[in-house]
């Protein structure tokens, strides 16, 4: 009979904003319930306050909000906020110190040369990397460079950063890993049994920020281009270009073809409504968003960026899309209205892929297995 060992764990995740439920928060808190479930000892650090820090909250997980942490860079904020967060881990003292988005990564890369805890840094895109230029570029490549010594290992979402990260020498090859993303199967109970183009209407859903480094006027544009056609889009979602996006809605008559609809805490029965996901952004990880839809057996279509390839295969459960190109992304949608029958093919194929690499039990065991081995090594 075998001999079964159970380690308590002392975990401690780390992100630079707490105002918003992106795909990073979504990956800290998937991870932090889980392991706070499964008995293990967990804090949530976090700047300011806001939405991810009430679902913290409310799933009972000790949490910290550290008001000077902020996404925009500032010498003084920065020096009081890593002040703050080593006295906090000093005093903790995790055995894995787990850190997401850029400035958290780089405060927990610099903080382990002085604490005694495995670190990890999660990248959900390296997006600030892929949206600079020349001088700039380079800056941040030899920055991540850097840090990647302090880190004990780098994280990617998916093959593609993977592939990049080595590509752009960002970290030793033997201090990377792919841990895929993975999101709960809200759709396990349901058949795929769906009437689509209800009352012959094409209705597309896009889960996305209106705000950088996303693109939803490219989608909006789409739908002005198959104005004739009887299309309707819903987007989830809140940022900085609402405003721009109500006022092109406004100036060339979508009103009664695109519907902004904020935040929404459950968007299971939109999906079920919905016919196709659509995603516009200029650099993605691996979209949590998409996941979610192919979860929903919803055909996908979304840019070439990132790891959005290894959800999408084009005419298999969608299509990939240049960024930034309307006329090409309307082209896609238009061939679901002209041939619904992809809807279903492309459907059933989009939950395949779905169950076989990114549903939330997966990446929780790799999480897991990995988690133990460290602990264990330690």
């Amino acid at each position: 009979m075998g001999l079964f060992i159970f380690i308590k764990m002392k975990l401690a995740y780390l992100i630079t904003r707490s105002d918003e439920i992106g795909g990073a928060q979504k990956h800290v808190l998937f991870l932090a319930k889980h392991f706070h479930d499964n008995g293990d000892e967990v804090i949530v650090i976090a700047g300011g306050d806001g939405l991810f820090l009430d679902e913290i909250r409310s799933n009972g997980i000790k949490y910290v909000s550290i008001r000077t942490l902020k996404k925009e860079i500032s010498i003084i904020n920065d020096l009081k906020s890593i002040i703050k967060i080593y006295r906090l881990l000093n005093k903790f003292k995790p055995d894995i110190l787990s850190s997401h988005s850029v400035k958290a990564g780089c405060i927990a890369r610099i903080l382990s040369i002085f604490i005694n805890s495995y670190t990890l840094f999660t990248a959900h895109g390296w997006s600030h990397i892929h949206a600079s230029k020349n001088l700039k570029k380079i800056i941040y490549l030899n920055i991540e460079r850097l840090l990647s010594i302090f880190s004990h290992k780098t994280i990617t979402v998916c093959d593609s950063d993977l592939s990049f990260a080595i590509r752009k020498n960002l970290a030793p090859m033997e201090n990377i890993i792919c841990i895929p993303n993975g999101m709960p199967d809200i759709f396990v109970k349901k058949k795929y049994t769906k009437n689509f183009l209800k009352n012959n209407i094409l209705n597309i859903v896009s889960i996305t920020r209106l705000d950088s480094p996303k693109d939803p006027l490219t989608l909006v544009k789409s739908i002005k281009i198959l104005e004739k056609f009887n299309v309707n889009l819903n987007i989830i979602g809140e940022g900085e270009y609402r405003k721009e996006i109500k006022k092109y809605i406004l100036e060339n008559s979508l009103n009664n073809k695109v519907n902004l609809l904020g935040r929404l805490n459950d968007v299971s029965h939109v999906l079920s409504e919905s016919d196709l996901f659509v995603l516009s952004s200029f650099s993605e990880g691996l979209p949590r968003s998409i996941i979610e839809a192919l979860s929903a057996s919803l055909p996908a279509i979304a840019s070439n960026v990132g790891g959005i390839k290894e959800l999408i295969k084009t005419n298999i459960n969608g299509f990939i899309i240049d960024q930034q190109n309307p006329k090409l992304f309307a082209e896609a949608i238009k061939a679901y209205i002209i041939k619904p029958q992809l809807l279903y093919i492309h459907g059933k194929e989009s939950r395949e892929i779905y169950e076989n690499k990114y549903t939330l039990n997966k990446m929780i065991k790799n999480y897991s297995d990995f988690y133990n081995k460290v602990t264990l090594k330690n």
